[in-house]
């Protein structure tokens, strides 16, 4: 009765998708949908694990990886699943798993090994069995729309929503103000890590310095969306008439399946001389007029603090700009992932890390720590990040761990990228243990 059992479930969920059964009936399934995603698109991959008389759950999710792929996991840990087959009453989880494909044509998702935790119903002490499963490999074919050269990345979205904001609405401004333009873009069923920064036109006369991005993924009721801020401020450096460029937000629309844009318009204003040019014609005339020393002195005196007053907007603003500059280089952003090393805050450090990756030259979006990691150091560092990410939470002996890897893959990726042999050093053992290395000496 119970290979009985077994058959006719089979048969039943056969056309979800790749599915794997242990003897012990426990039923591990994934499916991906959709199955021909456009280069973008969002895909849904669900890891489906049931048993019967019990309740079937992941002990410790994998940390999945696919080449070719950006992956987002749920913060959720997973829904419950009741199924009844053949008067059988079967339990589990299902886990959800975003996959963004990032090149057209053919993605396999290799199978990957899953340990399934069994919670047995009747027993007193609810005991838990474990069961060592594989799932089986999926394949997407991934499209990509025409208009779209190959390695160009888009969103992929049902809509996207960009609005700008300025600093001032004004029709004149003096030579030395500052002006900041704030874009705002927003999608759905996207990561904000998709959204690539604006390429500035240079334009004469006006110089304009990008902060560092606003970027938040969250999730309301199961739907992700991604957003980022871009602040970008600029100078005004002579008199005439300046005008901000069009900028132009181009996505990929899933629902039409075709290639859409979002036209945020610039703006043209007049700039002016500044006062205190006017005011030294005045106080030269005066002084040639006079010709006293006592009254240069003092118009002089006078004039000197009628300029500082008049170019305060512009001194503060060449000082927020270089300071602007210098916390967005990676040269800083580097040296502050050695002060998140003291924390042994996981998230913290990760969060630091992302946005100097971004700051190296040469690093293409969406920036991936896996793929610099193994860009830059051996099979062991790689082996060694992998462990790291399936930490809830590190030591500062690790995040010290991480921290040495980084700066040693800093100055291999430098060397590499200004064409240089880079000098590689053999790191100080730490007492971290790769995670193939602890399962190889578990199963022994």
């Amino acid at each position: 009765m119970k290979l009985f059992v077994h058959i006719v479930l089979l048969s039943v969920v056969m056309s979800y998708g790749g599915i794997a059964c242990s003897e012990d009936g426990v039923i591990v399934r994934t499916k991906a949908e959709p199955s021909s995603p456009w280069v973008g698109q969002k895909v849904t991959l669900t890891i489906d694990v049931l048993a019967h008389d019990g309740w079937a759950t992941i002990k410790n999710f994998p940390l999945l990886e696919v080449q070719g792929a950006y992956l987002h996991r749920y913060e959720t840990q997973g829904t419950r699943l009741n199924e009844n087959v053949d008067s059988t009453s079967y339990s589990g989880q299902r886990y959800e798993v975003l996959l963004f494909a990032q090149k057209a044509g053919e993605l396999i998702i290799d199978p990957f090994p899953v340990e399934v935790s069994v919670k047995t119903w009747g027993t007193t002490d609810a005991a838990t069995n474990p069961v060592k499963l594989s799932t089986e490999s999926v394949l997407l074919t991934v499209l990509s729309p025409e208009g779209v050269a190959s390695g160009d990345y888009l969103p992929a979205t049902a809509r996207l929503d960009a609005k700008q904001a300025w600093s001032s609405q004004e029709k004149e401004y003096q030579a030395g103000d500052a002006i900041e333009r704030t874009v705002t873009r927003k999608a759905n069923d996207v990561s904000a890590m998709v959204f690539t920064p604006f390429e500035l036109t240079e334009v004469d006369g006006m110089s304009c310095y990008p902060d560092q991005p606003e970027v938040n993924d969250s999730f309301n009721r199961g739907v992700l969306a991604g957003t980022r801020i871009d602040n970008i401020s600029c100078i005004l450096e002579r008199p005439g008439e300046l005008r901000f460029p069009d900028l132009t937000v181009s996505y990929l629309d899933i629902t039409e399946k075709k290639i859409d844009t979002v036209v945020l318009p610039g703006i043209t204003f007049t700039v002016k001389g500044s006062s205190q040019d006017q005011g030294a014609g005045i106080g030269t005339s005066r002084i040639k007029e006079k010709d006293q020393i006592w009254l240069y002195l003092l118009v002089s005196t006078f004039l000197l603090c009628i300029v500082l007053y008049l170019s305060r907007n512009r001194l503060l603003a060449v000082i927020q700009m270089r300071r602007a500059a210098r916390h967005n280089s990676e040269q800083y952003l580097f040296k502050q992932i050695e002060k998140t090393v003291r924390n042994g805050d996981k998230n913290v450090m990760l969060t630091t890390i992302m946005r100097w990756l971004d700051r190296l030259p040469g690093m293409k979006q969406p920036t991936r720590l896996d793929e610099f990691a193994k860009r830059v150091g051996d099979e062991e560092m790689v082996l060694m990040l992998k462990d790291l990410n399936r930490r809830a939470n590190w030591t500062e002996k690790q995040c010290q761990a991480l921290y040495e890897f980084l700066k040693q893959g800093r100055r291999t990726y430098i060397a590499i990228n200004r064409g240089k042999t880079p000098r590689i050093k053999e790191l100080p053992s730490v007492g971290l243990v790769p995670y193939s290395t602890k399962a190889a000496i578990k199963n022994r």
